[in-house]
């Protein structure tokens, strides 16, 4: 099966979670030159580009990251295909987002 390649675009904290992770994988991990520009603070922001095998389901993947995301002090966070990006901020009802992000990212 072929992995589904997105980024991840968050601070360090988030960074470390996601390599601890058994779902996802880390290809690339650069930090941002501009975080306000994103409309990130001053911290250290990374793009991540991160891999998830298709034989994940996007329900899975979904709760995983949503978790992940939770156990962290980040703020927001924003998920980037070709075809779509969302922006993520702590509170909101991430799982049920992230899930239709990964169900329809890939569909132009």
């Amino acid at each position: 099966m072929k992995d589904i390649r997105f980024k991840l675009i968050a601070d360090k904290e988030v960074e470390s979670k996601v390599s601890g992770s058994q779902t996802f994988r880390i290809e690339k991990s650069t930090p941002v030159k501009d975080p306000i520009r994103l409309g990130f603070d001053l911290h250290t922001i990374v793009e991540i580009v991160t891999l998830v095998s298709t034989a994940i389901t996007a329900a899975k993947a979904a709760k995983e990251l949503s978790d992940l995301l939770r156990e962290t002090k980040a703020k927001k966070a924003v998920l980037q295909t070709p075809f779509r990006t969302i922006e993520l901020h702590q509170g909101s009802d991430t799982e049920d987002q992230i899930r239709q992000f990964f169900e329809t990212a890939f569909v132009p």
